[in-house]
């Protein structure tokens, strides 16, 4: 990956030609670099597939004197899936999260200083894989992050990864975090300023597309910058290489509409290790809004999605409390859920038309706001989050709560028995309540519009 730094070799390829396909001499990488070497080790030299056993031919852009494996995984990925794979490449390296405190890498190859200077935002660290979701998300295709417990050879997670590849061999690829020589667990330490956190990276690691072939369904098929033509792997060795993160995305071709596309990534939300994590610019954006308690405010529910809002395409990322939006590159934005739930009780009846007024100045009072000073630092930082005050204090019964607001989603706190009901508040982005024998809490609108959009989604 780009935030990696890898010290970098070519040997001379001395394998018989004839018996294994190889690139021109003309396309082999610099002889200078020393990136293959840290990675595979000075003796790895694959034998290749001949191109009358495989089912396809493969289209491998190299790699280069540079930390670009992630990119160049993603281009080999969705080229050889039928895409256009410069084009993503180029897309993709705008939408990687970038900002004045990210830094460059401390590994440099033989080429000096600006040999290998690509720089990283360190809210991918640890977190490589569910950086990438949204990006093949909002490039148009279904994605899928697959994770397994890390530092452990899981062969059932290398044949689930199969499993998936299987079920669209020609249209479907995994974009694979790899680890095949021996690797330092906290190569690298960094403390995030938002949360105080330490993150750690491992060191050395690759990236390369991962596709399979259905009439050799006990392997897999590399395709790898550093290498420039496809070679396998046994499943046994695919689990040994991927044991450092244990991390893929499995990316397919959209076939329909996004309705289908909305149903394929709300039905693989149980599939066998399907992960849901921040990541890449959505974490960035949680750790901004909510600091220390951004696993708390900021939990994700399930894997992005793609959702068209007039003429712009949204990548959707759904949480317990908010909805994670971003339109191409542009920045994360939360979902205007709170105005939405007034909206929609103006609509039922529950709120006089006229109650949502965004365009006047309301504040918070009472124990709701002593109850958000209190969770959140101050009123400020709430409403910089949350969105302004849309309402005064407005009484809705629990029965009200349970089938307008919740709309019977099982809740433990509304759901107890001998509560009358609630005085709520609507900001633009969340719904407060309260009541004498429960307090102040949030309601977690963003699962209930998630559960309402799986609703929607029902043949």
């Amino acid at each position: 990956m780009r935030f990696s730094a890898f010290l970098i070799c070519w040997l001379a390829i001395t394998m018989n030609i004839s018996a294994t396909p190889q690139p021109d001499s003309a396309q082999l990488n610099d002889l200078s670099l020393v990136k293959r070497q840290a990675i595979y080790g000075p003796t790895f030299q694959p034998p290749g597939i001949a191109p009358s056993a495989m089912q396809q031919t493969y289209d491998i852009r190299l790699q280069g004197n540079d930390s670009n494996c992630d990119f160049i995984a993603l281009r080999n990925g969705i080229q050889n899936i039928g895409g256009a794979g410069d084009a993503a490449y180029a897309t993709a390296r705008t939408m990687i999260s970038q900002s004045p405190r990210d830094y460059y890498e401390g590994f440099y190859t033989l080429k000096g200083p600006n040999g290998s200077d690509q720089r990283f935002s360190i809210d991918n660290l640890g977190a490589a894989a569910a950086a990438f979701i949204g990006v093949y998300q909002a490039l148009g295709y279904n994605a899928l992050l697959l994770m397994a417990e890390p530092d452990q050879r899981d062969y059932s997670f290398a044949q689930s990864i199969v499993d998936q590849l299987l079920k669209n061999p020609h249209a479907s690829f995994a974009h694979a975090w790899i680890t095949p020589r021996e690797y330092r667990r906290n190569a690298r330490n960094i403390v995030v300023p938002e949360t105080n956190e330490t993150v750690t990276m491992l060191y050395p690691y690759h990236e390369v597309a991962v596709f399979v072939d259905p009439n050799t369904p006990q392997q897999v098929i590399i395709l790898d910058g550093l290498v420039g033509y496809p070679f396998a792997l046994t499943l046994d060795t695919f689990a040994d290489w991927l044991r450092g993160f244990n991390s893929v995305i499995v990316v397919s071709a959209e076939a329909g509409s996004i309705v289908d596309h909305q149903r394929y990534q709300f039905a693989t939300r149980t599939a066998p290790y399907v992960a849901n994590r921040l990541g890449g610019p959505y974490l960035n954006a949680a750790r901004k809004a909510f600091g220390r308690d951004y696993l708390q405010w900021g939990e994700v529910l399930g894997q992005p999605f793609r959702w068209h809002d007039q003429q712009l395409t949204k990548v959707v990322l759904p949480g317990t409390y908010v909805h994670y939006e971003r339109v191409e590159a542009g920045p994360i934005t939360l979902a205007l859920l709170g105005t939405r739930m007034g909206y929609d009780l103006e609509a039922a009846g529950i709120l006089p038309t006229g109650t949502i007024r965004p365009w006047e100045k309301t504040v918070l009072v009472n124990g709701i706001r002593e109850w958000v000073i209190a969770s959140f630092g101050s009123e400020q930082h709430f409403l910089a989050v949350f969105g302004n005050v849309l309402t005064q204090e407005i009484w809705l019964s629990q029965a009200t709560m349970q089938q307008y607001v919740l709309r019977n989603i099982p809740n433990q706190r509304v759901d107890q028995n001998g509560i009358d009901g609630y005085i709520i508040v609507l900001t633009e982005r969340a719904m407060i309540a309260w009541n004498a024998q429960q307090g102040t809490f949030l309601i977690p609108l963003g699962q209930i519009y998630d559960h309402e959009l799986q609703r929607m989604l029902r043949p």
